[in-house]
C-alpha cells in the first residue's frame, strides 16, 4: 500500500530522518496486526499459519527449556537487602535472584500451557512478527495459586506496602523475532487509563543473551555509576554457542560487517539525540498528557488501500525519544559483558544515552511511574527490544495507590515519599 504522511506539528530537535523512521515503525506495527475479513479462505489460511507458528514457539517451553546461563540463586535474604542501583534518574533498581530457577520454570509452564495465541496477526505483512499475550494472574491448580500468592507477597515486601493498594500480575510472552528494534513501543505505565499505578516490578523468567536483544530500554536515562554490570560495545557480535559461529571466513566477515553497521547506526542516532534532548522529549510528552508514543500518531487505511499517517502534537518528541531508544537497543546488541555482578547485566547507549537492562532468569527490576511529588515521572518512559532465540517470558507486577490516598495530593505525596526507595534508602549501592 502507498503511504501518505502528514506533519502538522514540528519539534525543533526532531530531524526528518527521525520522524520518518518513527512513522515507519508505527505503520509496520499497525499493518502486521491487520486481520483479514472473517469467513474467507484467506482468513482461514492466516489462522492456520498463526496457530502453527504459535505451536512452534511454545514447544520448547512446554518441554522445559533450560536456562541460557547460570543465574543468581534466591538466597533467602530479604529482597530489600539485594537491591542494586542501575539508574538514579529515573530510579531503576535490580533485584538478582528475586525468583528461583524452579519458580521461573513453573511460571513459564503455567503460561505455555494456558496462554492462547493473540488474535489479529496477518501473514500478509512480512516484516516483524510480534506476539504478546497476557493472563491476569489467576491459576486453576492449588499449587499454582500458592506460587502466585508467594510472588505477590514478595513484591509487596519489596515495595514495603503489604495490604496497601492492589497488585496486578501479568504473565507475558514475546515471540522470537529476526529483526532488531522495539517490540514494545515506548510508554509510561500510566497508559491505558491506569493513572493510579505508582510502581512496577518486572520479573524476567528466562535469560536472553545481550546479542539476542530483549532488553528493557529506558531512553531518557543517562549513564551513572551503577552497581550492575557495565557493557562495552565492540564491533564483533559475541556468539552463545558453536552452532552460531561462522563456518567460513566469509561468514565471519559478514557478521563483523553487520555488527559494525549496527554500531555505526546507533552512534549516528546518538550523535543527534544527546541526554538533554532525550529528557526534554520525555518531559514534553508527559506535559502533553501522552503516555504512549503510539498516541502521537493518527493512522488510517483508506478504501483504496492507501495508508494515511499523521504526526500529531507530541509526534516530534516521540520521534526523538524513539531514536534514543533504538540507538541504545542497537548498541546493546553488539555489547560484550566485562563481568557480571550477581547476574545483573545492563548497558547504556552511545554517549551514555539510554539504559538497557538485559533479561536474566530470576532477576527483577523495580521502577516508578510516579515521582516523589506525585504525577507521572517523565523519565520513566520505557519499552522492550525484540528478542531472538526462544523469545522472552516476563511477569509484570503493577502496584496501584491505595484508595485512601487517591485524589488527595498531600496523602499521595506522603505515601510515595514513604515507599519509594531512593539512593540513600535500602540496598547495596556503590
Amino acid at each position: 500500500s502507498a503511504v501518505r504522511a502528514v506533519f502538522r506539528h514540528r519539534y525543533p530537535m526532531a530531524t526528518q530522518d527521525m520522524v520518518m523512521s518513527f512513522l515507519d515503525q508505527q505503520v509496520r506495527s499497525k499493518l502486521q496486526v491487520r486481520p483479514p475479513e472473517d469467513g474467507t479462505a484467506e482468513a482461514e489460511a492466516a489462522e492456520a499459519e498463526w496457530a502453527a507458528r504459535w505451536k512452534t514457539w511454545m514447544h520448547p517451553w512446554r518441554c522445559g527449556a533450560p536456562a541460557a546461563s547460570p543465574t543468581a540463586s534466591c538466597d533467602g535474604r530479604p529482597v530489600r537487602e539485594r537491591l542494586l542501583l542501575l539508574s538514579e534518574s529515573p530510579l531503576v533498581w535490580a533485584i538478582p535472584g528475586f525468583c528461583s530457577h524452579e519458580e521461573c520454570a513453573r511460571l513459564i509452564q503455567l503460561g505455555a500451557r494456558g496462554l492462547q495465541p493473540p488474535p489479529g496477526w496477518s501473514p500478509e505483512w512480512r516484516g516483524r512478527q510480534v506476539a504478546k499475550t497476557t493472563v491476569a494472574g489467576g491459576a486453576s491448580k492449588e499449587e499454582e495459586e500458592r506460587l502466585l500468592a508467594t510472588l505477590r507477597e514478595r513484591v509487596h515486601s519489596l515495595l514495603g506496602s503489604p495490604g496497601e493498594g492492589s497488585l496486578g500480575l501479568q504473565l507475558s510472552f514475546n515471540a522470537p523475532e529476526e529483526e532488531a528494534g522495539l517490540t514494545i513501543g515506548l510508554h509510561t505505565d500510566l497508559n491505558n487509563g491506569a493513572e493510579s499505578r505508582w510502581a512496577t516490578v518486572l520479573l524476567y523468567l528466562n535469560t536472553v543473551p545481550p546479542h539476542e536483544g530483549g532488553a528493557t530500554v529506558f531512553p531518557a536515562a543517562s549513564a551513572v555509576t551503577a552497581a550492575g554490570t557495565a557493557l562495552e560495545p565492540p564491533l564483533k557480535r559475541p556468539c552463545s554457542g558453536a552452532a552460531e559461529q561462522s563456518e567460513t571466513a566469509e561468514g565471519a566477515a559478514a557478521e563483523q560487517s553487520e555488527a559494525a553497521e549496527q554500531s555505526a547506526a546507533a552512534e549516528q542516532s546518538a550523535a543527534v539525540v544527546d541526554a538533554s534532548a532525550a529528557r526534554a522529549a520525555a518531559e514534553e510528552l508527559s506535559a502533553l498528557g501522552v503516555t504512549s508514543t503510539s498516541d502521537a500518531v493518527s493512522f488510517a487505511v483508506e478504501e483504496d488501500g492507501e495508508v494515511s499517517v499523521e504526526c500529531l502534537e507530541g509526534g516530534g518528541a516521540a520521534a526523538v525519544l524513539t531514536a534514543a531508544a533504538q540507538a541504545a537497543a542497537a548498541s546493546a546488541l553488539t555489547a560484550a559483558p566485562r563481568g557480571s555482578r550477581q547476574g545483573v547485566l545492563s548497558s547504556h547507549g552511545p554517549s551514555g544515552v539510554g539504559l538497557c537492562v538485559h533479561p536474566s532468569e530470576g532477576c527483577a527490576i523495580l521502577f516508578y511511574s510516579q515521582s516523589g511529588g506525585g504525577g507521572v515521572d517523565p523519565l520513566s518512559w520505557h519499552g522492550g527490544a525484540a528478542a531472538a532465540g526462544l523469545g522472552k517470558w516476563t511477569v509484570q507486577c503493577f502496584a496501584t495507590l491505595p484508595e485512601s490516598v487517591r485524589g488527595d495530593e498531600a496523602r499521595t505525596r506522603a505515601f510515595l515519599s514513604a515507599h519509594r526507595i531512593g539512593r540513600d534508602g535500602y540496598g547495596d549501592v556503590t
